[in-house]
């Protein structure tokens, strides 16, 4: 009731009867309480940044009692509880499992959710870029990619999907080993000096771009929910398909190994084991740090911030999409690379809704939409723009949808990662950088006609959201009330 939960609802409503009760003793007595009982019912309804005060209060009070039951503080290695001493990953990826499978496209990483049987597969993606394509062909990319959505609502166990587009500061061995591993004993002189100076100028770039895609799939089946080989060869026959659908859209699309998956995952949650991790890659048996071992020694969750192994991460999500015009461009200054926010993360999630429901919805909106248009116009006079906006894109949503086209809920985090503040040699303690990335972030976001707002009591939740290895989050019971909308 008015935004409240159902234990608040419980209290007011008990509240109302006793002083009623109280009031008809002393009618004074009910006037006072009942005038100061409408002003903080006011104030518990009124929003502040897209919530009321009662769903801050209710998300405060979670927090803190989970803070004085240890719950918000992760400590795994040798010398914790975790069996085997593994540094296993924390929170709701504490159950997953990854390992590699066989397909027509080659060796597969299989992330394995058993608590909602859940499989996900990551594509490493490398975009064309729009520098040298003429605007046709980006219209082309821009449709082929709407046919990939729609093809998520046609299958009815694809779950979810999360674009990740991420920087972060380049350690410069990678190249420097691909280029070794490229060039020749035999090859002149010359030849070998020139490729060792192109690998020098390439690994001298401060900040490197990845880009990659997972799609998560529910097993829809008795048998595949019995036994996860069977759903695990259903996906396998499906990959070289996706594989295709991807690159007509543009991209240059690779499914990943359980190696290239732990890389990514180690790297957001120990930023100080890259470089060991990348020159262990270099050998011929890999980095050899499992998935078990993917994970931080120690991680904290605060309001506010997530602090793991020497690093403070903040995620944003989305609280309003892009309005009016939106282009294809849209989000080019909040992905791009920025020296100002080396360490960043930006996901797009997914969610498609199947075509039965996605007709039922585009109707649904725009017959409200209409309506809402209606009686501004009958109460004063005229409808408000941002009305009739929504209306008229209410009405296109409808036509697209008869079209064949898909519908699909999507949400944003972004997520900047930063160096804690540590204490040098004269015992002096660094500032900390995450005020100013705050700032750098809300310029980014002002750009790409965004409206972010900080992740409040799931940082650790939508944090791992953010790395696109299959967390749904309207299927995590610790998700915020907002989070699960």
């Amino acid at each position: 009731m008015f935004g409240l939960n159902l234990w608040m609802t419980i209290a007011m409503l008990i509240w109302l009867s006793v002083l009623f009760i109280l009031g008809a003793m002393s009618p004074m007595f009910l006037v006072g309480w009942l005038v100061l009982g409408i002003i903080a019912g006011v104030a518990m309804v009124m929003k502040i940044d897209g919530r009321t005060l009662a769903e801050w209060s209710s998300l405060t009070m979670q927090f803190n009692r989970a803070k004085k039951k240890g719950k918000t503080v992760y400590r795994s290695g040798p010398f914790s509880n975790i069996p085997g001493g593994h540094y296993r990953l924390p929170g709701v990826l504490a159950t997953f499992s990854c390992a590699d499978r066989r397909s027509l496209a080659g060796p597969f990483a299989v992330i394995h959710n058993p608590r909602d049987h859940e499989f996900t597969v990551v594509f490493d993606i490398k975009p064309q870029g729009m520098d040298l394509a003429d605007p046709d062909v980006v219209d082309g990319w821009v449709d082929q990619w709407g046919g990939v959505l729609t093809s998520w609502g046609e299958d009815a166990d694809v779950v979810g999907a999360t674009a990740v587009v991420e920087t972060f500061p380049s350690s410069g061995m990678k190249v420097t080993t691909e280029v070794r591993r490229i060039t020749s004993p035999q090859a002149p002189e010359l030849a070998q000096r020139i490729m060792a100076e192109a690998g020098d100028m390439q690994s001298n770039q401060r900040l490197e771009m990845s880009c990659r895609l997972s799609i998560t799939v529910k097993a829809d089946t008795e048998a595949k929910r019995r036994d996860a080989t069977v759903a695990v060869a259903d996906l396998a026959r499906r990959i070289p398909h996706m594989v295709n659908r991807l690159n007509a859209a543009g991209v240059s699309a690779r499914v990943m190994t359980t190696e290239e998956v732990v890389t990514f995952v180690k790297r957001a949650y120990s930023s100080a084991s890259q470089v060991d991790m990348e020159l262990a890659a270099a050998e011929p048996g890999g980095h050899g740090v499992e998935w078990v071992d993917a994970g931080p020694s120690h991680a904290e969750q605060t309001l506010t911030t997530y602090v793991h192994d020497g690093a403070i991460s903040s995620t944003w999500e989305m609280r309003e999409p892009p309005r009016g015009y939106v282009g294809h461009q849209v989000l080019r200054p909040l992905t791009a690379r920025n020296d100002d926010m080396p360490t960043k993360r930006v996901a797009i999630c997914y969610r498609p809704h199947s075509g039965a429901d996605a007709a039922r919805l585009v109707d649904s909106d725009a017959n409200n939409k209409t309506e809402k248009v209606k009686q501004e116009r009958q109460y004063r006079k005229f409808a408000r723009a941002k009305s009739e906006q929504d209306a008229a894109a209410a009405a296109n949503a409808r036509h697209a949808e008869a079209m064949g086209h898909g519908l699909t809920r999507f949400g944003m985090f972004v997520t900047t990662t930063v160096p804690a503040p540590a204490v040098g040699p004269d015992g002096q303690v660094s500032e900390s950088r995450l005020p100013d990335t705050e700032a750098v972030m809300k310029s980014l976001a002002q750009r790409g006609r965004l409206r972010l707002r900080r992740c409040y009591a799931s940082q650790q939740i939508s944090f791992a959201a953010g790395l696109g290895i299959g967390v749904i989050v309207p299927n995590q019971a610790t998700a915020s009330a907002l989070l699960k909308a």
